[in-house]
């Protein structure tokens, strides 16, 4: 550059580096400019980091206090923080392809229009074009080094397996040390798979036709029925083999072909080790800085973080309170740090610009069960994916250049990732391409504060090549408005995500397009909470032909390219596959384990030490509050930290909302009269309180009713009055209120039929037989013949003696038949029962026509998987006779065919009638609906308990009402359901809190309520595994780790317990002592005046003198915490020391690693491979760390070791109490027995109607 060029005058948005930087240093030091040749060493420095699917709100500086990101911060307090920041697109290619060229994805083909929104495949031929430009490129030709560490996913190759004309190589990078394609779930063979689980069912769907079609032709050959040779039988055969044997192998095949690392041109590592993944990428930034400190350079360091499946180092697993993607976010801050003190180290910080964001915002339908794996995005709606929603688009953005732009700087201005393009462009030196159109702006005029405003007027928001939206930047009266042409439609209606699917889509019959569009005024609505209309905006018609105008002035920039995601270029080419070592067996490692650790060592020496100290990441974080169900919608606070203060999670990575219970405001007291003679009842029996001179024994006249209300697997955290504030239970609520709330209440076990046992008996379930041995956990059949023991003694027993009606309406689960079909040994009314209406067993997916199966699932998998290799044998004999290859006769492949076929139909027909045979509604001892219709099954419960209370409200009565409610399938009616923020599990929740607000209603309109104990509890915690395409199925277990089926941890455990008694209980009460459903046992049958069995050992302690504060502490010292047969963990209650131990011995492991839940099972097992056993014990203080996450020992707990010795005495003295009793969950009484099965009709179609008339089957 001459002297005359240098003295020209300029715009600022055309200024040369070297004259921008004279101005600069004029306005930030007050000094005259000097002349260009004295700043031509000059040029920064630039560094690039870009994470992968990160939420806005994941980072402190944008208003997160929960999740630590020290270093992200601390670039933002000594740089410039853009709010309104924005992503090209809201999926990964077509976003960074943007980022790098300065240009909508659409410009270079980088999108598609038949729902491939990203590259699939690194043997894909499509990519970023040769003849695109990205600023790396002309840095490069401006002398820089150009250096990209980490996630490429733009391509490849184009017609070999090593042209590479996609790759980094060719669009301007010097060196490139990472990933090709993209980290995904199928890497890891984790339980969220983006290609693997479409590819098997594709597979197994070709191979069961041509295993038909090969069955076909053989039988019609044998047959003589057509003439027809054994070629098209022999090749089936082979077609169906390579198929079956394809699907078995298609997850290692995939990682394989898309997970390796690449050094410039070569292949490192074929499939790459994940784990050491984070330190290779740190070393290759390290020795690319020292590398290049002498000379000018460009590091593009893309992360894998924060992308699924959440790789996350030993080191910081489990250190976030927000599980497997807090822990994972914190990692890449620490990864962050170790870039800047490496800056640091090399003397580059001062001559840099570091610039930080995301390719787009966090993923929402990222969940495993009610483990949350995606990013948050704050106030804003929507995530990646949603081509418009802000929520999809809007990134953070932090520019870090010391002594050049201001420190702690915030621009809430419209911003692109594309204006990176121009602006490091403009940092270098160099000139932006003339020969295209470039979307980007160049940010250094308003990142100086040279101008108010950001250069873009309108920005586009694309989804593939659909326009889904449109901002506008309307400077002169300060709004930004945005226009939503097309919306995704969300699923469920009102989810605020697409569950079910990976993203949302872009087109067809799964979005609205909207006529007229949403409007949207984002200075005044944010979070596009309200859009405008007509009548509520004056300007409505003003802005949208403003933006339609807009749109097409830029539809007439568009030139028509070839699209990159669409059709033959996006799918797999064995030709263009990049493998080392032999293909398909493609295998490399050319750097092991000895050279990462030598690189690390270097490192380390030269002085990459983390930005924080290791102590600052595990010190421990206060409990968080009790909080509510994952909500995504409800009050949305002004800001993102407002936000995050009400939304939190678990340490195993829950997504929550929080109402402290501190927080919770009183609530109206509703006020109720009674008749005369009950409120002289209720007083009679305060002042007998109150003197403490009789018993309730001795009121013989005065006995109260008694109204025990189980759900079934809901969780704690789902209830109002524990903590939840976006699923509306006001009735539970009102009973908390007027009543007593134990927060410590536990289940005996963690199961449906152990729990229930334990429930109905004050006695561990061990005791009675009713645990596991063989691996069931549950009773399986109406037709098994295990069941609760006859010799039991259940309250309801005691109560019928001491002259009380005894009704149980719901939920038996506890057998029915022993010998025949009709003994009814285990019937209700054999325990004590004057009258039994509901359902002998439990409540399953296989009632519901068109859900996944749930008895037995395994065993049909197995049975499936057995019968295909039985077929796959059968047509290997058939092929081999039909060759010559074996001597067999045709007569004898028949048979054998013949007999797989009946092997299949016995199997199969009888899990067909699964719904007939276990799902049934019966009266007493008769059946009234086989199989039952569920639609109206809770309005005749309700019916029942309505009744029960009419016929009985002169006598004193037990009514135990055991509800279907919120098992899956979470049957609800038409009134309910969308009604809830939560889907279908809130609707069902929210159904049966009305369900008890009619039963409390009942008891009020008779006079019955300050004469009745009213008990409501849950039978154990949420179930985590129970999910479907829809979303998460299960209950909210609150800040408690583990759920339904976890022996041990508290989310499993840990149930409401509520009792109400007006009158005789004060109102409004909390207590935390420990107590246990046994101890319902107990305490009715105090209340009734009867006598607790004095022949058995009885586990649970009547809980009146703690519910009337007459006791302090709870009766127990230890409880212990089985799974099936297995003692988990014991605790115990240390009431002199005030402190609550949990010692754990064995804890299930978790699938996938760190996910809180056994994904892939129906519940996590109780022994065997499944579990991890703890020698020393894991040890817990309950009192200080509710969430049961961070473990002591004995260097940080000084009593671990008293603490344990006591724990097991206690656990010793425990097991000498137990006897031998037969096992009622053995694999002869679990098993399916036809002359035990209840049936009206003809068996096996069993059928008939409430009326009990026979119905066509």
């Amino acid at each position: 550059m001459n002297e005359t060029e240098c003295g020209m005058k300029r715009s600022l948005g055309s200024l040369s580096f070297r004259s921008w930087l004279a101005v600069t240093a004029a306005v930030l030091l007050g000094v005259r400019p000097s002349t260009c040749s004295d700043l031509s060493g000059s040029r920064p420095n630039i560094v690039l980091l870009m994470a992968d699917d990160l939420g806005i709100a994941d980072v402190g500086c944008y208003g997160n206090t929960t999740i630590r990101t020290p270093n992200i911060d601390r670039l933002a307090a000594e740089g410039v923080r853009f709010t309104q920041h924005l992503a090209a697109a809201s999926m990964c290619t077509p976003s960074r392809a943007a980022f790098l060229t300065g240009r909508y994805p659409i410009r270079s083909g980088m999108v598609s229009s038949n729902g491939y929104r990203v590259l699939q495949w690194t043997a894909a031929s499509g990519g970023l074009p040769t003849n695109e430009t990205t600023f790396a490129k002309i840095l490069q030709d401006k002398g820089y080094a150009t250096g990209l560490i980490g996630k490429w996913h733009l391509g490849l190759n184009c017609e070999s397996s090593d042209d590479h004309c996609h790759h980094p190589l060719h669009h301007g990078f010097d060196h490139f040390y990472g990933m090709p394609f993209s980290l995904m779930g199928d890497c890891a063979q984790w339980e969220v798979s983006e290609k693997r689980a479409g590819l098997e069912h594709k597979l197994n769907l070709c191979f069961h036709l041509m295993a038909f079609a090969a069955l076909t032709i053989t039988a019609v050959k044998l047959t003589r029925l057509l003439s027809v040779s054994w070629t098209p039988a022999i090749w089936s055969t082979i077609v169906a083999i390579l198929l079956l044997t394809t699907s078995y192998f298609v997850g290692p095949l995939i990682a394989h072909a898309d997970c390796f690392l690449m050094r410039n041109h070569s292949i490192t590592e074929q499939p790459m080790h994940l784990q050491r993944t984070t330190s290779r990428f740190l070393t290759e930034v390290s020795s690319f800085l020292r590398r290049n400190k002498q000379r000018p350079f460009l590091l593009f360091v893309s992360f894998l973080h924060v992308h699924t499946p959440l790789v996350t180092t030993e080191k910081f697993l489990g250190t976030s309170l927000h599980g497997l993607y807090g822990d994972n976010v914190e990692e890449m801050d620490w990864m962050v740090g170790r870039v800047l003190d490496s800056l640091d180290t090399e003397g580059l910080t001062n001559r840099t610009l570091v610039y930080f964001t995301s390719d787009h915002g966090g993923s929402l339908e990222s969940q495993v069960g009610n483990n949350q794996y995606g990013g948050w995005n704050g106030i804003y709606q929507g995530g990646k994916g949603m081509g418009g929603w802000e929520g999809g688009i809007r990134v953070p953005g932090i520019v870090h250049w010391p002594t050049v732009l201001p420190a702690g700087r915030v621009i809430q201005e419209p911003t692109s990732l594309m204006d990176v393009f121009p602006t490091v462009v403009q940092l270098a030196g160099g000139q932006v391409p003339q020969d295209r159109v470039i979307d980007g702006r160049d940010l250094l005029p308003l990142l100086l504060g040279q101008v108010q405003h950001s250069d873009h007027e309108f920005l586009l928001h694309y989804c593939e090549s659909f326009l889904h939206a449109v901002r506008w930047h309307q400077r002169d009266r300060g709004a930004v408005w945005k226009v939503h042409y097309v919306t995704p439609q969300f699923h469920p209606d009102g989810a605020g995500a697409c569950y079910g699917n990976m993203v949302c889509p872009c087109s067809g019959d799964k979005v609205i397009h909207h006529e007229p569009p949403l409007l949207f005024d984002l200075s005044r609505d944010p979070s596009e909470a309200h859009p405008l209309t007509p009548a509520t905006e004056p300007l409505f018609y003003e802005v949208m032909e403003r933006v339609a105008q807009a749109v097409r002035d830029h539809h007439r920039t568009l030139s028509p390219v070839p699209l990159q995601l669409d059709g033959s270029d996006n799918s797999w080419k064995p030709w263009l596959q990049p493998c080392c070592g032999p293909f398909p067996l493609c295998w490399c490692d050319q750097e092991s384990d000895s050279q990462t650790s030598l690189h690390t060592s270097s490192s380390l020496a030269t002085g990459f030490v983390p930005a924080l100290p290791r102590t600052e990441y595990q010190q421990e974080t206060p409990a968080p509050p009790p909080r509510g169900h994952r909500g995504r919608r409800g009050p949305t606070p002004a800001n993102p930290a407002a936000l995050w203060a009400v939304r939190a999670q678990s340490a195993q990575g829950k997504v929550l909302r929080v109402r402290p219970a501190l927080a919770m405001g009183p609530r109206p007291h509703r006020e109720r009269a009674a008749p005369a003679a009950r409120n002289g009842r209720s007083l009679l029996l305060i002042v007998c309180l109150l003197l403490r001179t009789c018993e309730l024994k001795a009121a013989g006249a005065l006995k109260p009713n008694i109204l025990l209300i189980m759900a079934d697997d809901l969780g704690i955290g789902d209830l109002g009055c524990y903590g939840n504030d976006t699923l509306r239970t006001p009735n539970i609520d009102r009973l908390a209120e007027e009543g007593v709330r134990l927060t410590q209440h536990l289940a005996a076990a963690p199961l449906c039929t152990p729990s229930r046992a334990a429930f109905l008996t004050g006695r561990h379930s061990l005791r009675s037989g009713m645990e596991a041995i063989d691996g069931y956990r549950a009773l399986q059949w109406n037709a098994g013949s295990g069941g609760l023991p006859e010799n039991e003694t259940t309250f309801a027993r005691i109560l019928q003696q001491e002259g009380y009606a005894t009704g149980l309406i719901g939920k038996w689960h506890q057998g029915v038949n022993c010998e025949t079909r009709t003994d009814h040994c285990h019937h209700p009314l054999n325990h004590g029962f004057d009258y039994f209406y509901g359902m002998p067993f439990t409540l399953v997916n296989d009632c519901h026509p068109g859900r996944l199966p749930e008895v037995d699932a395994s065993l049909r998998a197995q049975l499936c998987h057995y019968t295909q290799l039985m077929v796959l044998g059968i047509l290997t004999l058939a092929a081999g006779r039909a060759c010559g290859f074996i001597s067999i006769s045709w007569k004898a492949v028949t048979g054998l065919a013949c007999l797989v076929v009946l092997f299949f139909i016995s199997w199969y027909s009888s899990f067909g009638f699964v719904a007939r045979w276990n799902c049934i509604l019966m009266r007493n001892h008769d059946i009234t609906e086989q199989p039952m219709v569920l639609e109206r099954t809770a309005s005749r419960l309700l019916k029942e308990a309505i009744s029960y209370i009419e016929r009985n409200k002169d006598r004193p009565f037990l009514l135990f009402v055991s509800l279907l409610h919120v098992h899956i399938p979470l049957v609800t009616t038409k009134e309910f359901l969308g009604k809830s923020q939560h889907g279908l599990y809130g609707d069902n929740v929210e159904e049966m809190d009305w369900l008890i607000g009619r039963i409390l209603n009942a008891l009020e309109e008779r006079g019955l309520t300050n004469t009745t104990f009213t008990y409501f509890t849950s039978d154990h915690g949420g179930h985590l595994e129970a999910r479907s395409e829809h979303g998460q199925l299960g209950g909210w277990n609150g800040i408690y780790r583990g759920g339904k089926g976890m022996g041990g941890w508290e989310g499993g455990i840990r149930v409401p317990g509520i009792i109400r008694w007006p009158g005789v209980l004060p109102a409004g009460r909390v207590i935390q002592e420990p107590t246990s459903l046994m101890d319902v046992f107990p305490t009715v049958v105090q209340v009734a005046g009867g006598q607790v069995p004095q022949d058995r050992v009885m586990d649970g302690h009547s809980l009146l003198p703690l519910l009337q504060g007459a006791e302090e502490h709870s009766a127990h010292d230890f409880l212990f915490h089985y799974c099936g047969k297995y003692l988990h963990a014991a605790r115990w209650h240390d009431k002199d020391g005030g402190r609550l131990w949990k010692v754990h011995y064995m804890t299930p492991r978790f699938h996938p690693e760190g996910a809180g839940a056994c994904y892939g099972r129906g519940v996590c097992p109780c022994s065997g491979d499944g579990v991890t056993q703890h020698s020393p014990p894991l040890l817990f203080d309950l009192s200080r760390d509710p969430s049961e996450a961070w473990p002591l020992s004995p260097g940080t707990e000084p009593r671990y070791q008293a603490v344990t010795a006591t724990v097991d005495e206690a656990v010793r003295n425990h097991r000498k109490t137990l006897s031998s009793v037969p096992h009622q969950f053995s694999l002869s009484n679990i098993l399916w027995k036809p002359w035990l099965q209840p049936c009206c009709g003809t068996f096996p179609f069993c059928s008939c109607s409430q009326d009990g008339d026979h119905r066509e089957t």
